[in-house]
C-alpha cells in the first residue's frame, strides 16, 4: 500500500516544489535589483552584501558574480574579493578579460594587491577548461554559421539569409534537444566563447537575429527564465527586439511621460512574471552605465543601443 502512495503524493507535491523553487529564484532577483540599486548610488558594501545574501538562494549568473568582485575589489574586502574571483576563474572567464577590458581599467591589475587575488586563477581556469569548455565548444558551430552568413552577403546582397538562419536555428534546436540547453552552470563562460562575463551567448544571438519572426528557441529561452539558468533582460529583449514592447526595453530613450498610470502598471506586471525589475528601475541602471561602465547592471548590447538612440536624437538624425 505504501508504494502505491508514493507515486500519487509525489504529482501533489510538484505544484509544491514548483512554487518553492519559483519563490528562492523571486527572491534571488529581488536581491540582485537592491544590489544594483546600492551601486547606483555608489553603496558598494551594502550591494556586496544583498549580493552575497542572493546566492544564497541561487547560484550567480556570470554578470552578477563579476559585479560582486568588482564591489568586493573597490572596498578592498580581500576575502570575498578573491573569493569570487576564484569563481570566476572556475567558471572560466579568460585570464586576460581584466586586462584587456577597458571599463575595468580602474583594476590596476600591475598591483600587488590585485596579483594576490588572482594567485589561485590560472589553475582554477585550467579546470573550467575540462569541466566547461567541452560543450562550450559544441555551440562554437552556430555561431560561426551565423557570423559566416553576414559575411558572405556583404559580398552577395541578394544572399537569402533568412533561409540559412533557418537551417541553423533548427540545427541549434536539435542539439539542444539532444543535449543540453546551454546554461552558466554547465558552461560558464564557455556559453560566450569564454570571451565575455555577460552570458549573451549563442541562443540568444540565434534568437536576436531571427527578427521580426519569432525564433523557435525563444520558448525554450523562456523555460530556461523561469527556472533561474537565463538572465531575463536578455530574453525580454528579443521580445522587444520584434517590436512587442511587452517589457518596455526601448522606454530607456523614450521616456516615460506618454505612458498611462495604467500602461507603465502592466509592463512592470509583465516584467515581475519574469523576475525583472520595475521599468523605472531600469531605466535608473541604464542611465547610471551610460556614465560609469565598471559595472554591467544592464545588458551592454541594448544600453549601447539606447546610447546610439539618444545621441542620434541629439543630432537631430531622429
Amino acid at each position: 500500500m505504501i508504494k502505491i502512495l508514493v507515486f500519487p503524493i509525489f504529482i501533489l507535491l510538484i505544484p509544491f516544489l514548483s512554487s518553492a523553487n519559483n519563490s528562492k529564484i523571486r527572491k534571488h532577483y529581488e536581491l540582485i535589483n537592491s544590489a544594483e540599486m546600492q551601486i547606483v548610488d555608489s553603496n558598494y558594501q551594502i550591494a556586496l552584501n544583498y549580493y552575497l545574501e542572493a546566492f544564497k538562494y541561487k547560484n550567480p549568473n556570470g554578470e552578477d558574480l563579476a559585479n560582486a568582485f568588482q564591489a568586493a575589489f573597490i572596498i578592498r574586502d580581500t576575502t570575498n574579493a578573491k573569493n569570487l574571483l576564484n569563481q570566476l576563474a572556475a567558471k572560466g572567464l579568460h585570464p586576460t578579460y581584466y586586462k584587456n577590458c577597458p571599463q575595468f581599467s580602474a583594476y590596476n591589475i600591475d598591483s600587488v594587491y590585485f596579483k594576490y587575488l588572482r594567485s589561485e586563477y590560472d589553475s582554477l581556469y585550467e579546470i573550467s577548461q575540462k569541466k566547461y569548455k567541452p560543450f562550450g565548444d559544441s555551440f562554437a558551430i552556430f555561431v560561426k554559421e551565423d557570423q559566416r552568413f553576414r559575411k558572405e552577403r556583404e559580398l552577395n546582397p541578394d544572399l537569402n539569409v533568412d533561409s540559412l538562419d533557418r537551417i541553423n536555428e533548427r540545427n541549434l534546436y536539435n542539439h539542444i534537444k539532444a543535449t543540453a540547453f546551454p546554461t552558466f552552470e554547465n558552461v560558464g563562460f564557455w556559453g560566450a566563447l569564454g570571451r565575455s562575463h555577460y552570458m549573451d551567448g549563442v541562443c540568444w544571438l540565434i534568437a536576436w537575429h531571427r527578427r521580426p519572426e519569432k525564433s523557435i528557441i525563444e520558448d525554450l529561452i523562456l523555460e530556461q527564465v523561469l527556472l533561474g539558468n537565463y538572465i531575463p533582460e536578455l530574453y525580454a529583449g528579443i521580445l522587444d527586439g520584434r517590436n512587442d514592447g511587452k517589457y518596455g526595453i526601448q522606454l530607456v530613450h523614450i521616456g516615460l511621460d506618454r505612458l498611462s498610470k495604467k500602461q507603465i502598471s502592466k509592463i512592470n506586471k509583465d516584467r515581475k512574471k519574469i523576475y525583472l525589475e520595475s521599468i523605472e528601475d531600469f531605466i535608473k541602471k541604464n542611465k547610471f552605465q551610460n556614465n560609469d561602465d565598471r559595472f554591467l547592471l544592464v545588458s551592454p548590447f541594448y544600453n549601447g543601443f539606447n546610447k546610439a538612440v539618444e545621441k542620434a536624437k541629439k543630432d537631430g538624425k531622429l
